[in-house]
């Protein structure tokens, strides 16, 4: 076998972070796993200084990537600082990718210049892939965390700048979800 083609089997599945600063895949630790910025129960495999896997790993059901021991935990762990993984604009884009204002389910992938709808299996982009989780999608639409619904936060209402969600329970707020709360 040619040395080029075991080169090339061992690049694959590698990929260099290119991405935004502050969506930036960190592997300068010099440790062989390293937190997921978009994802906090996510986590790479750093295979050098600036090299690490293609794609995210994901801990156990209930555990996050801490990143002071850089393993899984379910209690105690520290997060990595939330990235804007949301970008609706190819000039500036997150990992490629324009996510659409008014539709979840669609997103623009600005290297190939085309749009590309979620599939029904998964179908809310998150900024960074199709997925099924709501919460997590990257319109202009107002979320909930358990931070808020304990501290009474209200949000915008996105679609009218008059009113505010107030926080019952976490999620995306409609009207069976929260207090509508006019100014």
């Amino acid at each position: 076998m040619s040395p080029y083609v075991v080169v090339a089997l061992l690049m694959v599945g590698v990929s260099t972070s290119t991405g935004m600063d502050t969506c930036k895949i960190d592997c300068t630790h010099n440790l062989p796993f390293t937190a997921d910025p978009v994802d906090c129960r996510n986590y790479y495999i750093c295979y050098g200084f600036f090299e690490h896997s293609e794609f995210p790993f994901t801990c156990d059901s209930g555990m996050f990537f801490d990143l002071n021991s850089h393993t899984c935990l379910s209690s105690g762990y520290k997060c990595t600082p939330d990235c804007e993984k949301c970008s609706f604009d190819c000039a500036a884009p997150v990992l490629g990718k324009k996510s659409k204002y008014s539709d979840c389910g669609v997103y623009f992938d600005c290297e190939h210049n085309d749009w590309i709808s979620c599939s029904p299996d998964d179908p809310y982009f998150d900024g960074h892939v199709c997925q099924k989780d709501e919460y997590h999608c990257c319109t202009c639409k107002s979320s909930c965390s358990d931070y808020d619904v304990a501290n009474h936060v209200m949000v915008p209402d996105y679609r009218n700048c008059t009113n505010f969600y107030l926080c019952l329970e976490p999620g995306i707020p409609d009207e069976s979800t929260t207090a509508i709360v006019q100014r």
